[in-house]
């Protein structure tokens, strides 16, 4: 989902008891325990297909990606790969997976425990690690209790935010990379924003 500004991905998590991701987690979920390659994306290597993809039936819910398709470098919803002036933007979570020729992770664009689209379509809302306050983050997950204004009601989810993973707009490749840090999340809502939400295992 995209247009999501920090306080609205923190307050659904919240309401469904989830809590936001950091940016190490972030990094771990696409690398897993493998040692980082330089310039890679999530799927584990620094490829990246290369013009438009074709999408058919978009923005019902059901897209497919008709042309265009990668079987020999990763596939992401990006500038490279996506026409943004015609009208394009994000696509299904999965697409890349679900498609008949993919044949392994970097095909599907997935990381290595398989979350997908952790590089390009929409960036990742993530808790950054770059002040006292964000690295004292306690985990707490969301107690489904939200505001009278429908904000989110953790005083332990820190402030300080990062968009990870890059987007379908991004001006170049190199914010779908795992290890870009880009500058902090300005507030407000973005056509390019968006996140997940994760749980601790007891």
């Amino acid at each position: 989902m995209n247009y999501m500004s920090r306080e609205d991905l923190f307050a659904y998590l919240d309401w469904c008891a989830l809590r936001p991701i950091t940016e190490l987690e972030f990094e771990k979920s696409c690398r897993g325990p493998l040692v980082p390659v330089e310039d890679a994306y999530a799927w584990g290597d620094a490829s990246l297909a290369q013009g438009y993809y074709t999408v058919a039936a978009y923005i019902q819910g059901d897209e497919t990606i008709s042309s265009g398709y990668s079987t020999t470098a990763g596939n992401a919803v990006c500038t490279v790969t996506l026409d943004l002036n015609g009208g394009s933007g994000p696509l299904r979570t999965g697409i890349f997976a679900g498609h008949p020729l993919n044949t392994s992770r970097r095909s599907s664009g997935a990381s290595y425990y398989g979350a997908m689209e952790l590089s390009g379509n929409a960036s990742e809302v993530s808790i950054a690690v770059s002040n006292a306050d964000s690295r004292a983050y306690d985990g707490s997950h969301g107690d489904g209790s939200l505001d009278p204004g429908g904000l989110y009601t953790d005083p332990a989810w820190p402030e300080s935010s990062l968009a990870r993973g890059g987007s379908l707009g991004s001006s170049s490749t190199v914010p779908l990379t795992v290890s870009h840090r880009p500058l902090a999340l300005s507030g407000g809502r973005g056509y390019m924003t968006g996140g997940r939400g994760v749980r601790t295992a007891p």
